[in-house]
């Protein structure tokens, strides 16, 4: 029975997948590089666009809960506060949990990992728990997805919200659009927002300093790539284009002069395992594909297929081959700018090597 629930839920996926990939343009906030870890955000696509297709499907749910890490935390308006937390709270996770007395609100906890004690902050309504990435903890500064008026569908009278709560509990709308994804700088002076048809630069108070229009962010916006955050540095912001379950490109846009630069990556063919350095401009990537469900993935890693591990450099777009594999996934990620660390695909220690 488990094993037909699964069948069934891939072959949806699958459905799903190719219609989208040939009539819409795919939402910023799906990050399709690494499908595997990106399901939910698929099932946000789907919900967004009023589509009942997973409904009831649990696989495409985070079970009432999601979680991020923090430092500390602070409480927010339109709540019911609890008990104090303690003052020396240092490492902290904020939960998200359904109220045991009404479904439509929801629980934000504070988890202390040092007690494993949990309580409750506040509470919320209309918090998007269903977000990939709901919440994000900055300076005592909460700031936190809203999904409003959202009936179910056919329903298409709601909004997102990005709201900010301080440490004096005081909440501020940031901003408000359908299908926003959004990231904080740690210093709070600048906020990314991503929607599928713009991105946004806005200042702390939730101002707008820039917009740009998806065929600036598009490194090719005749085949509609979707765009999506990838990381800050101190005075820019990258960006990631994404066809289908492939990385087709990489942008950087300066947040002083607001110019942007694009970086076609649709020859590297890279599959579902990436890591980017910013600091270098240089990208770790396998061939290693992506799979839509276990039994094409289990027939995969029983096949003779080669995978290459590869670091190309987007300045002088040359590409050196780091190792190689037969069809094992190497999980790349950068220790410094220098050194790259990847999974042994001989063996269950990782191995280090410098990149020049």
């Amino acid at each position: 029975m488990k094993k037909n629930a699964v069948i069934t839920v891939s072959i949806i996926i699958n459905i799903v997948l190719l219609g989208l990939f040939s009539i819409y343009k795919f939402t910023p906030y799906l990050d399709y590089a690494v499908l595997v870890k990106s399901l939910p955000r698929l099932c946000e696509y789907i919900e967004t666009t009023q589509s009942d297709i997973y409904e009831g499907v649990q696989l495409c749910h985070l079970e009432e809960e999601t979680t991020t890490e923090l430092e500390t935390v602070t409480t927010t308006e339109d709540t019911v506060l609890e008990d104090e937390v303690t003052e020396n709270v240092t490492t902290a996770t904020i939960v998200l949990k359904e109220n045991n007395e009404d479904s439509e609100l929801t629980d934000v906890n504070l988890l202390n990992a040092a007690t494993n004690n949990e309580t409750t902050l506040l509470t919320l309504s209309d918090v998007y728990t269903g977000h990939y990435h709901s919440n994000e903890y900055h300076n005592e500064n909460i700031y936190i997805l809203r999904r409003i008026g959202y009936d179910g569908y056919p329903d298409e009278e709601w909004t997102d919200e990005l709201w900010k709560y301080d440490a004096d509990q005081v909440g501020t709308k940031l901003f408000t659009g359908k299908g926003i994804d959004f990231r904080v700088r740690d210093d709070e002076e600048l906020i990314t927002i991503t929607t599928n048809e713009n991105v946004y630069l806005l200042d702390a108070d939730g101002n707008t300093v820039h917009t740009f229009e998806a065929s600036d962010v598009s490194v090719n916006p005749t085949e509609s790539p979707s765009f999506s955050f990838a990381a800050w540095e101190t005075d820019s912001v990258w960006l990631n284009n994404t066809l289908g379950a492939s990385v087709s490109g990489l942008v950087h846009i300066d947040t002083t002069t607001y110019t942007v630069e694009t970086y076609n990556l649709v020859d590297l063919l890279v599959g579902s395992e990436y890591a980017f350095n910013t600091a270098t401009k240089k990208l770790a990537y396998s061939n290693y594909p992506v799979f839509f469900d276990v039994e094409d993935a289990e027939e995969y890693e029983a096949s003779t297929a080669e995978v290459s591990l590869m670091v190309y450099d987007l300045e002088t777009e040359v590409s050196e081959e780091i190792a190689t594999s037969v069809a094992k996934k190497f999980e790349p990620q950068w220790i410094n700018d220098s050194t790259l660390e990847y999974t042994n695909p001989n063996g269950e220690n990782t191995v280090t090597v410098a990149v020049k």
